[in-house]
């Protein structure tokens, strides 16, 4: 088979001839039946490029969410650590001093911990008390 080698801007001189000879044989109503069918094609294309980004963006939300609910646990987790220990030096310190304002510190310290405690118990029963919306 030969192979017929044509430079590039006679390539584009054929289609721009072969595009103004069709356009020169279809009418008027022709013509504007094919740019309204173009028209309801572009608007079909983005309406499902609409849909995919859509989907992806679904995706990375519950990809975020999911990521973010983690790193709510694990904080929690690291808060109520650091509210047991600041409590038990504190119940330590007050054993020791036997002074009024380090007794009142140390329950302090475990009032802040207990409470922490409860809240963390309603959120990870999921009864937050939301109705919703």
């Amino acid at each position: 088979m030969t192979q017929l080698i044509v430079p590039a801007k006679s390539w584009a001189v054929l289609a721009i001839t072969a595009v103004l000879d069709v356009l020169a044989m279809i009418t008027s109503e022709q013509l504007a039946t094919w740019f309204q069918l173009g028209t309801l094609l572009g608007i079909c294309a983005v309406a499902f490029l609409n849909q995919i980004n859509a989907s992806k963006s679904l995706k990375v939300a519950a990809k975020t969410a999911e990521v973010t609910d983690k790193i709510h646990t694990l904080s929690n987790s690291s808060m109520q650590a650091q509210l047991r220990i600041v409590w038990l030096q504190a119940k330590r310190i007050a054993e020791m001093t036997k002074a009024k304002v380090d007794i009142d510190i140390a329950s302090e310290a475990e009032k802040a911990y207990l409470d922490h405690q409860a809240k963390q118990a309603v959120v990870d029963s999921g009864d937050t008390g939301h109705t919703g919306n």
